[in-house]
Formats: C-alpha cells, sequence, structure tokens
C-alpha cells in the first residue's frame, strides 16, 4: 500500500542503445496511490508486456502536467498476457501532452482499465500518436485500449492519431459507460477499416458531446465502416457536434462492379449497428462526408425494437458513390427523422436516394405484403426539407418516393452569400444616415446664418429708422423764417410748404413754432383723415422788418 509521489522528473538517454525500459513504477502490495507530476519523458522504448507506470496493484494512478514524447515498443520482445493488465485501477490524465507514443492508452503510458475501474482524460493532447495491434503469442487475443469499466474525456484533442487496429484514437470496448464531451478529432486514421477516430462496442451508454470530427478515415482492404465513429450496441447519444470531411474507403476492390458484398465502405462519418431504441442524434452537421453506402451514416440492424432518432441537424454536401447520398439504412423503421434539413446531397447511381436510401421497409412479411406508404412515410419524416435534386427518397422493391421530402424555398442563396447581402445592407444603410446627418446639419446651419443675417439686417433697419428720425426732428427744429431782401421795392411774394399736420406727429408745439414765425393763424385739429385732403393754398399777410406795408405770402400746403 501506501502513495507514492513523482514529481519534476525528467528522464533522458545519452546512449539511444541503452534507453530499453522495463517498468518505472510497480506497488508489491494492493491499495498504493502514484501521482506523477511536471515529469517529462522522452526518446524510451520500453519492452512488451510491460509499462512505464504499470503499478500492477495500485488502486489509482494520476498523471498531471506532463510531457511524454517519442515513446515505442519494443516488438521483437515477446511477453506474457498475464503482465500486461492492470487490475482494479483508477487512472486520471490531466493537461498532458502525449507525442509521438506508441499505444499510449493500451501498455504504453499507462494499461488497461478494468473491473469497472475509471479512466478520466482532461484537457490533454495526443498528437501523431499510434495505437498497433498487439497480439499475444499464446493465445492471439487482440487487445483494447478498455476492456470494461468506464471512461471520460473531456476537452481533449487528438490530432493525426493512427491505429493498425480499429480506432485511430480510441479503441472502447465495454459494457460500461463512456461520455466524450467538447473534444476534437483530426486525420484520424484505422487502417484496420473500422472507426477512423472512435471505435466503441458493448451494451452501456455512450455519449458524445460538442465534439469536432474532421478529414478522419477508416481504410480497410476488403470492408471499411464508419469513416469518423463506428459503435455497436448500447444506447448512443450524440448531440451537438460537427463531422466534416470523413470517409470509409476501400483500397482494393473493383469499384466498376457493382455488388451487395463485404466488399464495400458504408458510413462516411458514422456507422451504427444495432443500436438500442432511445439512441439519438441531436443539433449536429454533416458536411461532404463519402462512402459507397451512405455518404454520412449507415444504420444496420435485424432488431425491430431499435430505432433511431435524428433531430434538428442538418445533412450538406454528402456523397455516396452507390446508395443513399446523405442516409443508408436497412429497414424504414430503424430511422425517425425530425426538423431535418438535406443540401445537395448525391448518390451517384441512379434511383438510389440522393438523401435517403433503405434497403428494404420492414422484416415482418405481413407488413411487406400489404404496405401503407402514408402510414410509412409518417413514421419516418416530420417537418424535413430538402434541397436536393430529386429522387430524394427511395426503396429498394418500391422504387423512389417523390415528395416525401418537400422542397426547402427558404432560401436561394449560400449562407456566404446571404451574410454578404445582410453586410452590404448595412454598409448602405449607415452611408444613407451619415449623408442625412451631414443634410440636416448643413440645412440647421443654413437656418441659423439666415436667422442671424435677418437679425443684422433688421438691426441696421432700426438703426437706420431712427437715425432717420432724428435727422427729421432736427430739421424742423432748424426751419427758419425766409430772408426777406429789403432792398426789393416790390412786393415779393413767398411760397413756403408746410407738412400736413400728421407729419408733426400732432405736436402742437411744433405747429405753433411754424404758425408763429410766418404769423399764421393755428391750424385746428384735423380728422384722422384729414392727410389725404387735397393740397390747399393758403394767404396770409407777413409784415416785413422796417417797413410798414404789408405784403400778401402764399404758403402752399402740400401733403
Amino acid at each position: 500500500g501506501g502513495e507514492l509521489i513523482i514529481t519534476n522528473l525528467k528522464l533522458e538517454f545519452k546512449n539511444i542503445n541503452e534507453n530499453i525500459v522495463s517498468q518505472l513504477v510497480s506497488f508489491i502490495n494492493n491499495g498504493g496511490h502514484l501521482q506523477v507530476r511536471k515529469t517529462q519523458i522522452a526518446d524510451v522504448t520500453f519492452r512488451r508486456g510491460n509499462s512505464l507506470f504499470g503499478a500492477d496493484n495500485a488502486n489509482t494512478i494520476s498523471l498531471v502536467d506532463c510531457k511524454f514524447s517519442r515513446i515505442h515498443i519494443g516488438h521483437n520482445d515477446t511477453y506474457k498476457e498475464t503482465n500486461h493488465i492492470v487490475q482494479s485501477t483508477n487512472i486520471s490524465i490531466i493537461n498532458c501532452k502525449f507525442t509521438d507514443v506508441e499505444n499510449a492508452l493500451i501498455g504504453g503510458i499507462i494499461n488497461n482499465v478494468n473491473s469497472n475501474q475509471n479512466l478520466l482524460v482532461q484537457q490533454s493532447s495526443f498528437k501523431n500518436c499510434l495505437n498497433s495491434k498487439l497480439a499475444s503469442i499464446t493465445s492471439n487475443q487482440q487487445h483494447a485500449d478498455i476492456q470494461s469499466g468506464n471512461a471520460q474525456f473531456i476537452d481533449t484533442t487528438f490530432e493525426d492519431c493512427t491505429s493498425s487496429d480499429f480506432g485511430g484514437a480510441v479503441n472502447f470496448r465495454s459494457d460500461g459507460y463512456i461520455s466524450i464531451t467538447d473534444c476534437k478529432f483530426y486525420n484520424c486514421i484505422s487502417f484496420e477499416g473500422k472507426g477512423g477516430a472512435l471505435y466503441i462496442t458493448g451494451t452501456g451508454k455512450h455519449t458524445i458531446l460538442n465534439c469536432k470530427f474532421e478529414d478522419c478515415s477508416a481504410n480497410g482492404q476488403q470492408i471499411a465502416e464508419g469513416g469518423s465513429i463506428f459503435i455497436q450496441g448500447g444506447i448512443n447519444t450524440i448531440e451537438d457536434s460537427e463531422f466534416k470531411q470523413s470517409k470509409a474507403t476501400v483500397s482494393i476492390k473493383d469499384k466498376d462492379q457493382y455488388e451487395y458484398d463485404d466488399s464495400v465502405s458504408r458510413g462516411g462519418a458514422i456507422m451504427a449497428v444495432d443500436w438500442q431504441d432511445g439512441s439519438r442524434i441531436v443539433n449536429s452537421e454533416f458536411t461532404q462526408n463519402e462512402a459507397d453506402f451512405g455518404g454520412a451514416i449507415y444504420l444496420d440492424s435485424y432488431s425491430t425494437e431499435s430505432r433511431v432518432e435524428i433531430v434538428d441537424s442538418e445533412f450538406k454536401n454528402n456523397k455516396a458513390t452507390f446508395e443513399g447520398g446523405a442516409i443508408q439504412s436497412r429497414y424504414t423503421t430503424l430511422l425517425h427523422l425530425d426538423d431535418v434539413q438535406f443540401t445537395w446531397n448525391q448518390a451517384s447511381v441512379d434511383n438510389k436516394g440522393n438523401d435517403l436510401h433503405f434497403s428494404d421497409i420492414n422484416n415482418n412479411p405481413e407488413y411487406i405484403e400489404k404496405p401503407n406508404m402514408v402510414q410509412i412515410q409518417q413514421n419516418l419524416l416530420t417537418n424535413c426539407k430538402s434541397k436536393t435534386a430529386e429522387p430524394r427518397v427511395c426503396i429498394d422493391g418500391y422504387g423512389c418516393q417523390y415528395g416525401w421530402l418537400p422542397d426547402n424555398n427558404s432560401s436561394i442563396w449560400p449562407t456566404w452569400a446571404i451574410i454578404l447581402i445582410v453586410l452590404g445592407g448595412i454598409t448602405l444603410c449607415c452611408i444613407y444616415g451619415l449623408i442625412c446627418v451631414g443634410c440636416c446639419f448643413k440645412q440647421i446651419q443654413k437656418v441659423v446664418l439666415g436667422n442671424k443675417a435677418e437679425n443684422e439686417k433688421n438691426q441696421f433697419s432700426l438703426s437706420r429708422n431712427v437715425e432717420e428720425g432724428r435727422r427729421n426732428t432736427n430739421r424742423t427744429e432748424q426751419i427758419q423764417p425766409p430772408q426777406i431782401n429789403n432792398n426789393n421795392n416790390n412786393n415779393d411774394r413767398i411760397v413756403v410748404r408746410v407738412p400736413q399736420y400728421d407729419d408733426f406727429h400732432h405736436d402742437d408745439q411744433d405747429q405753433q413754432q411754424v404758425r408763429s414765425i410766418f404769423q399764421l393763424p393755428l391750424l385746428q385739429q384735423q380728422p384722422n383723415n384729414a392727410h389725404n385732403c387735397p393740397d390747399y393754398n393758403m394767404t396770409s399777410t407777413a409784415v416785413r422788418p422796417n417797413q410798414v406795408e404789408s405784403e400778401q405770402i402764399s404758403i402752399n400746403m402740400l401733403e
């Protein structure tokens, strides 16, 4: 028993010929705990049947913040089957990096998980790792990463991982549960032909959430199934995930010979075999996946009880060499689609279902003899639409079913074109808004300047009127009697223009002053319209200074 903690270990070999390791750590008694932290191990070859941290009798193995690089297996060694398996071990790998490591999860860094124990891999990365096929010399039994127990992969990336067995990144064979969340799988390959990234079998619960599979492939010489995932059995849930450019391809076969045999590839992204009732694919996208049958998904089961539900998902640009451009299923009863969109999928053989193809309706003879096609459509499709060319749905023996997938006329433009149009419209609206603001500002400025000029003009007019009034007043005050020439012996006739009464603003003092100068009688107050009266002449007697005689003075009062 006890606990062993290894921290800041750095293992290096100066001589490459001396880098063979049997086992670094092993507990003699049951119940030990091993923790390895901040450790770097590189360029190590270990003997087959052993592992760096085998710890056969340990209860838990924990690897945290470690880096492992260029670690391989000595393939020339022989080993016993019993030395390879770890009994009753919980393993956690957190924030570790594995680069160019052979069998990282199968006898390489750790051994198998058995007896219903747990494996946790979190925030780690596996790059250019190889899972080789390990076989016992005595029993020729193939090994797997996880033979029993449970496994969790969280926020982990697998890149350029390959396998000469099934499952390019992860091989899970257990009746326990496996949960894969927020993980990414790039360019993972299974050269044995099943599960380019994941190979999962068992009756347990298998969950894949928010994961991305891109450029993964299953390559086989006679059969290839599941370019990204191969899952057989269990209750399976795939949600919020993306499958892009995955392929299932057969290396050696005559593609010109069209036969229903095992020399084919199935399920460009997913190969689903014997999924139990309650399995679902939700809110996931399948884009540009390829296979001979079922460009994206192939469903196979002989059971009438199992049914897979695909909800709120999209299949776009998937391609099948023969049948089922997007989905191929053995029976129509194996599948139900709800709110699924199909776009530009293709089956290269005519009348083999560009979106959906079924090998048969059901394996029940009575049901097959009297098929109700309307009921089959209702049980199969709910609120599904397609932009793919007809025929979209075909059933062997019953022909193609036109109109089962109605046209999706929501938009004839691709997404990128719609985005550009929307952005262009927003830009034009912004430019138009700026122009309007500029015009409004200019108009406001014009009005303000106009009002200012008008005010200045009014001020000038007011000042001018005041000055004019002042001059009129001064002119009135300066009126002097005409000078009479005393040397003129003749009577001089003087004509004086007298303003109307109203011109003096009813000023009696001014009138009296003028009248007194010329010794004229005061005018009586006239009515308001007096200034409209015609001019009249008025004669008065004026006495010249130093002269007794009176002379007639004519005063012409003008308007």
